[in-house]
């Protein structure tokens, strides 16, 4: 139970109650709600990463189909989830060697999510000019966006929460 989601299509699913009376809720909201403002900025066409982004979706879209008319609607959502932590530990207590956080797209994130509790994952059929705006998606946006969550300014409490449960963990 501990994840935050701003979907305008799962308002019911926000956050679970008992985290969202808590500062940690607080932020992990307000963080979520600049990770929905940073996709945004960085796929509008009028900056270069924008303007990138849309001349390679409308490049293979139209060599794909001989048009450039693409449904909008085909975003996924992003996920951020922890990927990789080492803990070192001494006399002393314990510190936190390396830490990454993996940001994904919404279908690649149900994916492993399936994995992981040992489920075949559903068959996500998307059209084909949604799966070429995903395909552009992780070459471009996602990396830029997991090089500012695990390193730039905007996510830093997103950093210190992930810091904070590993060491939780280690000390449990």
């Amino acid at each position: 139970e501990f994840w935050v989601n701003l979907s305008p299509y799962e308002e019911n699913r926000i956050i679970p109650d008992a985290l969202g009376v808590t500062q940690l809720g607080q932020d992990m909201l307000i963080q979520d709600y600049f990770l929905k403002q940073l996709s945004a900025s960085l796929t509008y066409p009028e900056n270069d990463l924008g303007r990138e982004f849309w001349t390679r979706v409308h490049e293979r879209v139209y060599k794909k189909f001989g048009t450039v008319d693409i449904p909008t609607d085909s975003f996924n959502k992003i996920w951020i989830v922890p990927d990789k932590a080492v803990v070192y530990e001494n006399e002393k207590g314990a510190f936190i060697g390396e830490r990454h956080l993996k940001v994904m797209t919404d279908a690649d994130y149900s994916a492993f999510a399936a994995m992981s509790q040992n489920h075949v994952p559903t068959l996500n059929i998307e059209n084909d000019s949604a799966s070429v705006q995903s395909e552009i998606i992780k070459e471009i946006i996602i990396p830029e966006i997991e090089r500012e969550v695990n390193q730039g300014k905007t996510f830093v409490k997103v950093r210190q929460i992930y810091n904070t449960m590993i060491l939780a963990t280690w000390f449990k």
